[in-house]
C-alpha cells in the first residue's frame, strides 16, 4: 500500500492491520488517515505488529474525532512496517503511505550560510568535513519562517526517531535554532533540519572565538589565575602510544580543582584538594590521540 490511498472502515473495539515495505535510503514515512467518520486511533511499529495494551508502537496518533490521524517517522528502518488501526466507534476513512527518499546532503563550510527552505515533515541534510579539530562550532537557523528544528550528530546521519543526535534544537516556530559543541573532532558532521511546518531559513556554521580554548605543551607551565566561581578549561592533545599523562597544579593560592575531561566532555578524574593545596590528576589515558 506504498504510494496509494485505500479507503476502509473498521468496527467499534475492531482492530484492523496493514502492512508497507520500506526499501533502504528512506529519509521519511508518513501515514495518514483522512476522510475519518467517527473514530480511530492509529498505531505503528518496525517488523512487528503495534501492541497498544503493552505499549509495544513506536507512534500513536489520538486526534479527535472526525480529523486526520498522523505519524512521521524520519530515517525509517528498512523492512517491513505494521499500521494497526483501532476503532473507538464504528468509522469510515482512508488510510496512505508515502515514503520520501534520502535527500542529497549539502555540503556547509565553516563560517558559510546557505539560505535554504523544507517542506512540513520533511528533512533536510548537512555535512561539515573537518580535516582537523577545533575547540567549539556552533550551527545556527536564523531568519526563520516556519518551524524548522536542528539536530546534529557525528560521523552519521542524525536518527531523530531514535534519538541518536549529539545536539538538538527545537525552539518553536519563526525562533532562530542554535547548537553548539566543544571539543570538535575532525571528521564529518551531519546536521539535519526537520520541520513541523513549511519553512525558510538561513543556516550557518562557525567557529566560536569567544569559547576557543588554549592547548597545552608537554612539559611547559602556563602561569593563570581563576575567580570564585569560575571555569577555565585547556586542551592537551596525546599522542599516540601514550599510556599516562601527569597534570600537576603548583604554586597554588585559593582553591582551584583540577578534572580530567575526555574528548567528549566526560570526567574522567578529578583532584579536589583543599585551598592552597597542589592538585596532581594522574590517570591511564582514555582521551583519543590526535595525533
Amino acid at each position: 500500500m506504498l504510494h496509494e490511498t485505500i479507503p476502509d472502515s473498521i468496527k467499534t473495539n475492531e482492530i484492523k492491520t496493514y502492512q508497507i515495505f520500506v526499501p533502504e535510503g528512506t529519509s521519511t514515512l508518513k501515514l495518514e488517515l483522512a476522510d475519518i467518520t467517527g473514530e480511530v486511533d492509529m498505531f505503528t511499529q518496525s517488523l512487528s505488529i503495534p501492541n497498544a495494551n503493552d505499549g509495544d508502537f513506536i507512534c500513536q496518533s489520538s486526534n479527535i474525532d472526525n480529523t486526520k490521524e498522523l505519524c512521521v517517522h524520519t530515517y525509517p528502518q528498512a523492512g517491513v512496517w505494521y499500521i494497526s488501526v483501532y476503532g473507538y466507534s464504528d468509522s469510515t476513512y482512508t488510510i496512505t503511505a508515502k515514503a520520501s527518499a534520502l535527500e542529497q546532503i549539502t555540503t556547509l563550510n565553516v563560517n558559510e550560510s546557505i539560505q535554504d527552505s523544507v517542506l512540513m515533515y520533511e528533512n533536510k541534510l548537512y555535512k561539515i568535513s573537518l580535516s582537523e579539530s577545533i575547540p567549539a562550532l556552533e550551527i545556527q537557523l536564523n531568519d526563520v519562517a516556519g518551524d524548522p528544528d536542528l539536530y546534529i550528530q557525528y560521523g552519521e546521519i542524525p536518527l531523530i526517531d531514535q534519538g541518536n543526535y549529539i545536539c538538538s534544537s527545537t525552539a518553536g516556530e519563526n525562533i532562530s535554532e542554535s547548537c553548539s559543541q566543544s571539543y570538535v573532532e575532525s571528521g564529518d558532521w551531519y546536521i539535519s533540519v526537520y520541520a513541523y511546518s513549511d519553512a525558510t531559513y538561513t543556516i550557518t556554521a562557525k567557529i566560536l572565538e569567544d569559547k576557543i580554548i588554549p592547548i597545552l605543551q608537554e612539559n611547559t607551565n602556563v602561569n593563570d589565575t581563576i575567580s570564585e566561581g569560575e571555569q577555565k578549561r585547556y586542551i592537551l592533545n596525546v599522542p599516540s602510544g601514550v599510556s599516562l599523562v601527569n597534570l600537576k597544579l603548583t604554586n597554588v593560592t585559593g582553591d582551584p580543582d583540577l578534572y580530567l575531561y575526555s574528548s567528549s566532555g566526560d570526567v574522567i578524574t578529578a583532584s579536589t584538594q583543599n585551598e592552597n593545596n597542589p592538585e596532581i590528576s594522574q590517570r591511564v589515558i582514555l582521551i583519543k590521540g590526535y595525533t
